[in-house]
């Protein structure tokens, strides 16, 4: 027998397994942009694949 608590417990934990693989397929497949945002509006995304040879 299951109660209510442990259900809930039990939803929450599978919600944030789901959460986790959805978030780590989308940055597989690059559908997830990150970047980050200066101050005086210049924006630097770190998706970007940066030519370290350049």
């Amino acid at each position: 027998m299951v109660t209510i608590s442990q259900a809930m417990l039990k939803v929450s934990e599978l919600d944030r397994i789901y959460r986790d693989k959805m978030y780590t397929m989308m940055k597989a497949e690059n559908l997830i942009q990150e970047y980050i945002l200066e101050s005086d509006g210049s924006r630097f995304d770190c998706n970007e694949v940066v030519d370290f040879n350049r």
